[in-house]
């Protein structure tokens, strides 16, 4: 098979893989999965990659190989370009680091990388066939890809899979997978013995605190000296247990012939690679299980195996996710074992016995089965999988879920316990750190209320077995518990481990392990414990990308509550509260606990703990627990709290209807004391309260005006009851009340009373006696049908219901109404209430009409809004000045109104304010309004676009003007690719991203979005065959929106373009030949065989077909079959045009879209080219010079004060520095918004009303005081 893109022949090295070649390629082509096991040392990891390379998939897609770790992806990629010969065939893909070209044939990559992509790449369609190395491991990310898989090889027969290691179960494999086959290869070359310890001499008892790190020693100095120098590695369970053996090391060995090498997964790439390097010195790699699998450090005769390894396993009675030091299985064993034999016989040496090896498992447990099903829930609905239908390689049981999505919404992650709860934005920051949810939880509410260190440190405490040691004799356990209680006192078991931590680092202070171990024996805590807290306080840090300057954190750095409030957040299932009558503590289960006898609480009885451990023994215990308050529970789980209120009644001093709150927490009662408004619980039975106590049975201090008159009539009716011997006719208490409530509908305290009447009058309120006599029955005997409802004129009643229906419809329980704003109607909901932040006018307003508006054309469009700037405006006057003006209201809003009209970029309140001015007859300061303070003042926008998933709410000020007004609604000229203007230039969207623009350049991106916003993408054969142009062109990801816009086509275009759909049947047809009539089906193509002068213009002609497609189909024809010919022709020996030429040079250099697409309408309209265009000056901003001037009455003014100059001339002095586009736009900005600002405060502090003689700078008048101070 032909590979075009190979510059040599695959060669192949003599490995034991190697042999089954043939039969590889084979079974690849009738399966779409092949397993392939192979013992290690079989060359599986380097030399597949290349089997598939040879298969010709890559003629269909890239190959993908993952590595479980970063080093190894690395080394076998290098490997692969070594044996290769070609670095244009190979790239790299790890955290952080990108090697080789993007579009090389093979991609290694880490299988963390691999699932990335998955979010943007359902069915992985830029691969052909993807390998999984070392899938034995089965981590929590290759548990999720072989799940993926299935899905994946469903819908893509042509797709293949590879799955390989050398100690995983082919049948567990084979049977999960349809359609698959298994190859077996055989392993190492040469023979490897393997020395056991012996069973008398390995006490682990017996060892001490670094008994690991001395057997590892003596084994590989017994090995070096004895059977002769040679290469070694040896495997530990840490990174601290590396460095201590490498001291250890270096003490006892000679440098000069011995090179010792640490490796582990903190090293940076350039430290791992040290391992392959040749010093000439016999090399000794101390590493941990990242040894383990895929890479090969060459020349390794003797290897090391301590059998164990760090492990990430989750603890049900801890609840949370850690990270113990645990026995490795035998397929790990035998998996350290072939990292020798690979060159020449070896040695492996296991620091454990051999019965210890069979006692071991099989192979190693899979991720998913040792981790917190709340990890895994939360991976997969991160990546928009459905866990429920997920298919699992060894799926744990499903009702285990339920747990898992009860956790996360506690913790809040997700938005409910349903399945299709979505991920909310802390879930998805929390599925960004590779811990446990619990602790990820924790620590990100740790980071916001500032108290990260020590959550850092306690976090690492928990995920540890206990530090503290209890000798087993009687005398040193009470010594122990005396030593530990010193450090206790604080209510808290989570500070206790603080004071541990600060008075052990103290000690150490970063010197050597022995004063630490000392410490340790002497304050009876366990040395091995101490060094993995501080592993895993170091791990924290660096996962959270934090830096602390001191280990030791003082207890008077952070606040204590915060820490508990933080702590609390992970922990809602350990709350307890104590049970007085049984001598316990509840769980929030119901359950009966007890405080651990060696806590921190022991005997203390706190009414509300939390604890992270409850361990059930004879009893069940709270361990690592802490006293917490109960308004801490109610602040961080309010949403899983219940209320009830009881016992409403009146309050005549507080002017509402209250009620007693009882705040339960999973039964447990937090509160039952608080006295809240009624109204705001229940509006309807608190209304019918108030009338009742308050306005019919008069309980109030100061009666209203109507319930006076109320009362006389019905002293009238109750008269008139007397002189005819009636009953009946004077209303009863519940009828008042009945009558009131559906008069005044919304009322149900004083202030709301207060408000109704302000707004209505009371008139609706006050008795009418002939409505009662002709609403009671004719006499006596209809007294138990009687209803006694007062009759209410059809059109008060028809008003009555359409305000009930209105109310039923708002949001904010105001009146939804309808405002008329530059001829569009927008939905308006008013609420006046003006203890309520929304007092006022809230609109909803489409993402569209923004670029329309300002607050001026808000305030001239807005009736109501700009009366009550005008209200409040003159309410501030004096009482002569109001009285002058209440009968020419009209004529001081006409003036305003004139004022918005011809000043509509500045602000209502800088227009109204020019408007009292020149209307005469002023004398006095300027009155000043607060916005911040009157809500109804400002505008309450709710901005909605269909682009935008949640709405953007903002307050609109009177105050503002249209660069302050831009500033605020900027954020949504991205997610709804508008176009603002302002400045004299567009502040808008493109494909490029979002900048300031020309307002042509503006339009003509706003004419293409509407365009292409409604084209969705299928699979048609029009989209086929675009596609196929752009995988040539090498420019499929860049046209996402040149692709979008060849879609919306018109029906002429279509049929038009039909005859190219033909073109089809030829796989990435070009339409390209060489002068051999060769056909070109890539660029890659073109790049092997191109001459410098095709060189020179490629990159111009790239964007010239490719940018093409922005203005349309026709264009984008018409450009392919001038691309077509250009280059045929060259090919064959014909000139290019002068006008092509200039035109791909042009293109090739030019940064700008637009300017791109300007010159390429213009070439295939037959324009005469032109270098350079007028319209492709600088933005018109304004000038820095421009800007000095304007500022310069302020600066000589003398209203401002020294600290507001200061802005203005720091502001001034970076306009002066910007050099870029955007910076130039952005200091523009800044100095216009203090521009409006300076105005506004030049009428506020009423300077113009000063006579000169008046304006005396503070800075003078402490002059002078300094001077007379001085004689």
């Amino acid at each position: 098979m032909a590979l075009d893109f190979l510059k040599a022949p695959i060669e192949y090295p003599d490995l034991p893989v190697v042999k089954k070649r043939e039969e590889f390629l084979e079974l690849l082509k009738n399966h779409q999965v092949v397993i392939v096991k192979a013992d290690t040392g079989s060359g599986k990891s380097t030399q597949v990659p290349k089997f598939l390379l040879e298969s010709g998939l890559a003629e269909k897609g890239r190959i993908g190989v993952t590595e479980p770790r970063r080093l190894a992806a690395m080394s076998i990629a290098d490997r692969l370009r070594e044996e290769l010969k070609d670095e244009s065939l190979v790239s790299t893909r790890i955290r952080f680091l990108e090697e080789g070209p993007k579009d090389a044939p093979l991609k290694v990559m880490t299988d963390g990388i691999l699932l990335q992509e998955f979010r943007r790449d359902r069915l992985f369609q830029m691969y052909s066939a993807i390998l999984i190395d070392e899938a034995h491991e089965r981590s929590l990310n290759i548990d999720i890809l072989l799940g993926i898989f299935k899905d994946v090889l469903r819908n893509r027969p042509d797709f293949r899979l590879v799955i390989a290691s050398a100690t995983l179960d082919a049948k567990l494999f084979e049977k999960f997978y349809e359609n698959s086959a298994v190859l077996e290869a055989e392993g190492r070359m040469f023979p490897v013995q393997v020395v056991f310890a012996d069973p008398q001499q390995n006490d682990s008892k017996s060892r001490g605190d670094s008994g690991l790190v001395e057997e590892a020693r003596d084994a590989i100095i017994a090995l070096e000296e004895t059977v002769g120098k040679d290469n070694l590695l040896c495997f530990l369970p840490t990174e601290r247990d590396i460095q201590d053996l490498q001291a250890e090391l270096l003490s006892k060995m000679d440098e000069s012939k011995f090179e010792i090498l640490p490796l582990f997964g903190r090293m940076s790439p350039q430290e791992q690679k040290r391992v392959f390097k040749n010093s000439g010195k016999v090399r000794i790699v101390l590493a941990t299980n990242i040894a383990e699998t895929s890479l090969t450090i060459p020349g390794i005769a003797y290897v090391v195996d301590s059998g164990m390894a760090r492990v990430s396993r989750y603890s049900p009675q801890n609840r949370i996710q850690g990270l113990p030091v645990e026995k490795i299985s035998q397929a790990s064993a035998r998996q350290r074992t072939g990292r020798a034999g690979r060159v020449k016989p070896g040695i492996c040496v296991r620091l454990y016995t051999q019965e210890n090896f069979e006692s071991r498992e099989e192979f190693t447990e899979p991720e998913i089965r040792r981790s917190n099903l709340s990890n895994v829930v939360l991976q997969l609905r991160s990546l928009g999988l459905s866990v429920e239908d997920f298919p699992f390689i060894q799926p744990p049981p499903r009702s285990a879920f339920r747990g898992a999505y009860k956790t996360l919404f506690e913790l809040g992650a997700l938005s409910g316990v349903a399945r299709d709860a979505r991920v909310t934005p802390l879930g998805i920051e929390m599925s960004h750190l590779p811990m446990d949810a619990t602790l990820s939880a924790v620590l990100l509410r740790a980071r916001r209320l500032g108290v990260l260190q020590p959550a850092i440190i306690v976090c690492s405490a928990l995920s540890i077995q206990d530090p503290r040691l209890y000798p087993s004799d009687d005398e040193g356990r009470e010594k122990a518990r005396r030593k530990h209680k010193s450090l206790g006192g604080h209510k808290s078991d989570f500070l206790c481990y603080l004071a541990e931590w600060n008075a052990f680092c103290r000690e150490w202070n970063g010197t050597s392990w022995n004063s630490l171990r000392k410490y340790c024996e002497k304050n009876y805590l366990h040395f091995l414990r101490c060094r993995e807290w501080m592993d895993l306080y170091e791990q924290f840090s660096r996962i959270l990308k934090t830096h602390f300057e001191s280990y030791v954190c003082p207890f008077n750095s952070f606040h204590r509550d915060s820490l508990h409030i933080a702590l609390l957040s992970g922990f809602l299932g350990g709350v307890a509260q104590r049970d007085r009558d049984n001598g316990c503590y509840r769980l929030v289960g119901g359950k009966d606990a007890y405080l651990f006898p060696g806590s921190d609480l022991a005997g203390k009885f706190p009414e509300f703990v939390v604890s992270a451990e409850v361990r059930e023994t004879s009893r069940v215990f709270l361990n690592k627990s802490a006293e917490i308050l109960p308004e801490w529970i109610i602040k961080v789980a309010k949403d899983f709290c219940s209320y009830r209120w009881f016992a409403p009644k009146w309050n005549s001093v507080r002017g509402f209807v209250e009620a007693l709150e009882e705040v339960s927490f999973r039964g447990m009662v937090l509160s039952r004391s608080r006295r809240v408004d009624y109204g705001r619980v229940d509006a309807k039975e608190a209304a019918r309260i108030f009338f009742l106590e308050a306005v019919v049975e008069g309980d109030m201090p100061t009666p209203f005006p109507f319930m006076e008159h109320n009362q006389r009539v019905l002293s009238a009716l109750r008269a008139t009851e007397a002189r005819q011997r009636r009953w009946g006719i004077c209303p009863s208490e519940d009828l008042q009340v009945d009558y009131l409530m559906d008069r005044a509908p919304g009322v149900f305290s004083l202030q709301t009373l207060k408000d109704f009447i302000e707004k209505n009058s009371d008139k609706a309120l006050r008795y009418n006696e002939a409505d009662w006599i002709s609403a009671s029955e004719a006499g006596v005997e209809h007294i138990e049908a009687f209803h006694n409802n007062p009759v209410m004129d059809a059109l008060h009643r028809k008003k009555i219901t359409q305000i009930l229906e209105d109310k039923k419809n708002a949001k904010l329980g105001g009146v939804v109404e309808f405002e008329k704003i530059l001829n569009r109607q927008i939905r308006a909901e008013l609420v006046f209430d003006s203890s309520k932040s929304w007092d006022g006018l809230s609109l909803e307003i489409p993402a569209d009409f923004l670029p329309q508006l300002s607050p001026a054309i808000l305030a001239h469009e807005i009736l109501k809004w700009r009366f009550w700037i005008l209200e409040s405006f003159l309410r501030e006057l004096p009482k002569s000045e109001r009285k002058r003006l209440d009968s020419k209201k009209e004529e001081l809003d006409d003036s305003f109104v004139d004022a918005l009209e011809r000043n509509p970029q500045k602000s209502p309140l800088i227009s109204l304010y020019e408007a009292y001015r020149n209307w005469g007859e002023t004398e006095g300061s300027l009155p000043v309004l607060n916005p911040q303070n009157e809500h109804h003042l400002r505008l309450h926008l709710s901005i909605y676009s269909s682009a935008y998933s949640e709405k953007f709410s903002l307050e609109l000020s009177p105050e503002w003007g249209v660069c302050t007004f831009f500033d605020a609604v900027r954020a949504l000229v991205s997610p709804c690719a508008l176009s603002l203007s302002v400045l004299g230039v567009a502040y808008a969207w493109c494909p490029e991203g979002v900048r300031a623009m020309s307002l042509s350049e503006a339009e003509f991106w706003q004419k293409f979005y509407r365009r292409i916003s409604g084209v969705g993408v299928d699979d048609s054969p029009l989209k086929s065959l675009f596609e196929s142009r752009f995988v040539f062109l090498n420019r499929r990801e860049e046209s996402t929106f040149a692709l979008r816009s060849l879609l919306a086509m018109t029906k002429e275009e279509k049929e038009k373009f039909g005859i190219e759909i033909l073109e089809l049947s030829l796989p990435r047809f070009s339409g390209i030949e060489f002068a051999r009539s060769h056909k070109v089906r890539s660029f890659s193509d073109i790049s092997s065989h191109r001459t410098n002068e095709e060189n020179a213009f490629r990159e111009g002609l790239l964007r010239f077909v490719s940018d093409s497609a922005y203005l349309g189909v026709s264009a984008f024809v018409k450009a392919w079959d001038v691309f077509r010919e250009a280059f045929a022709g060259f090919r064959k020996g014909a000139k290019v045009s002068d006008s092509l030429l200039r035109l791909a040079s042009v293109l090739s250099a030019e940064d700008s879209l637009y300017f791109r697409i300007r010159r390429i309408a213009a070439f295939l309209q037959g324009e005469i080219f032109r270098e350079n265009s007028g319209e492709e000056m600088a933005l018109p901003l304004p000038s820095a010079k421009s800007f000095r001037e304007s500022f310069s009455p302020y600066f000589s003014g003398r209203f401002l004060k020294e600290h507001e100059l200061k802005k203005a001339r720091e502001a001034l002095a970076c306009a002066e520095k910007a050099r870029t586009e955007s910076e130039r736009f952005e200091s523009a900005l800044v100095l216009q918004i203090l521009l409006e600002n300076f105005e506004l405060l030049r009428f506020k502090r009423s300077i113009l009303a000063q006579a000169p003689e008046e304006k005396v700078e503070m800075s003078d008048l402490l002059k002078l005081r300094e001077r007379f101070k001085n004689r």
